[in-house]
């Protein structure tokens, strides 16, 4: 046991690193269609370096999602208010395209049909117990693949697995993720718990689940406006309602499931998503996957059914962001790093030490959609990852090699795409593009 730790964690006077015991081969795993094959390598560690040393567990409240107010202050955070509320009307009230009636029920419909999230889980899935069967029974390999297969059905995307250890990838779950309220720990116990003060995540459970879904480019790409923030509220959505599946699903094998209480909970999704193989972390500091680039979001849960690791993927981008630099000259508020490679220093206490990452000026995101009573996406919408049409998107992953060398130009940025009255009046269905983008093999 003993030599096994040393060969996960490294050797003693070493710095920690990430090694999973058991592996997923990826022909098990329906995410890997042949685009993937094509472009995508795995690999042991990820492009972008960790100093698990250094890392601490961070607290969701600490994002500029939850702690605006107090970095903002709160006389800048009455008037930013108070401005954003007044523009929305006025904005609604003149009919401006994005901003009119119809755009707000867009927004307001999805916003307010989130389901509500449990520490863990719905809990209505009968048990095996309860059924008068016995527990799933498999190997790691044969139930990620499992779980892989029927999150695929539940509408996911890509689909990995981490392992978790005190060491190393525990301290990407989220200490607190509200201000003041119960901290979540790891106790050796059989099933987790909770109380006011803590939320218990018992250390059999071992495996933290991560997956994608897509969004839609051309909802997202009418952005800044109420149309663009609906469609995101819509990919929230769904990614929520497959969480509560996967929790339910879990469930009724017989096992026991632990995840986010609060929209963006339990821990850092990107982090997860980049440790087990969806996508590798990019200049916008977000994860851009083969298959839909940043147009997608992200969620993982931990679980106590034993899986098999999923390994981080290699596909160049971090090359090519050193030298693209498309969602920097196009963000609308500076808020995305132009440096010429990632760094190690956080822009402020909203972002995590320990990792090398463009960290944002968050806060100036976070500014701009106060201003525009919205969300933003242009930086992901004008990335050539973002591409929508499978043949182009094919061709430029075909030469990203070649334009990383310098052996070719590289791609420009994508055409804007904001008309929010031509998305109204498409023929073709506004989401159209999630499902013709990606079918899992690129077949058609």
């Amino acid at each position: 046991m003993g030599g096994e730790k040393e060969k996960r964690e490294g050797q003693k006077g070493q710095a920690p690193v990430y090694r999973p015991r058991c592996v997923l081969p990826r022909e098990l795993n329906p995410s890997w269609g042949s685009l993937r094959e094509g472009i995508a390598r795995e690999v042991e560690e990820p492009a972008f370096g960790i100093d698990w040393e250094h890392m601490q567990r961070f607290c969701e409240w600490k994002s500029t999602r939850k702690e605006d107010r107090v970095y903002r202050g709160e006389e800048a955070h009455r008037e930013i208010t108070a401005y954003k509320e007044q523009n929305l009307h006025n904005r609604e009230e003149k009919g401006v395209p994005g901003y009119e009636a119809k755009d707000v029920a867009v927004n307001e419909c999805f916003s307010n049909t989130i389901p509500p999230l449990a520490f863990m889980g719905p809990g209505r899935a009968r048990t095996p117990q309860e059924r008068g069967t016995k527990p799933h029974e498999g190997t790691p390999e044969e139930n990620s693949a499992m779980v892989a297969r029927a999150l695929r059905l539940m509408g996911a995307a890509a689909v990995g697995f981490v392992e978790l250890y005190d060491e190393t990838t525990r301290k990407l779950i989220y200490l607190e993720e509200v201000k003041g309220g119960p901290q979540t720990v790891f106790e050796d116990v059989e099933v987790g718990y909770e109380t006011p003060e803590k939320r218990v995540i018992p250390r059999k459970a071992a495996w933290v689940i991560v997956y994608s879904i897509p969004m839609s480019g051309l909802g997202l790409g009418q952005a800044p406006s109420q149309l663009s923030r609906g469609t995101t509220m819509q990919a929230y959505v769904r990614l929520y309602t497959i969480y509560n599946q996967l929790h339910e699903f879990i469930r009724a094998l017989g096992y026991h499931s632990y995840g986010a209480a609060i929209m963006n909970g339990f821990g850092i999704y990107p982090a997860f998503a980049v440790l087990g193989g969806i996508g590798e972390q990019c200049r916008i500091d977000t994860v851009i996957s083969p298959e839909y680039g940043s147009m997608m979001r992200l969620a993982a849960m931990a679980t106590d059914l034993p899986l098999a690791a999923t390994l981080p993927i290699s596909m160049g981008v971090r090359e090519y962001c050193a030298k693209c630099r498309i969602c920097s000259r196009y963000c609308l508020s500076g808020a995305i790093s132009g440096a010429d490679g990632p760094g190690w220093e956080p822009e402020g206490p909203w972002s995590n030490p320990g990792h090398e990452a463009y960290f944002r000026r968050t806060m100036r995101c976070r500014d701009m959609f106060y201003r525009t009573g919205s969300n933003c996406g242009v930086c992901i919408s004008r990335c050539p990852f973002s591409e929508p049409d499978p043949v182009k998107y094919r061709e430029f992953l075909r030469k990203l090699p070649d334009m990383t060398a310098g052996r070719i130009p590289l791609a420009e940025a994508l055409p804007p795409v904001r008309d929010p009255q031509k998305w109204w009046s498409r023929k073709d269905g506004p989401e159209l593009d999630i499902v013709t983008r990606y079918d899992g093999k690129w077949s058609g």
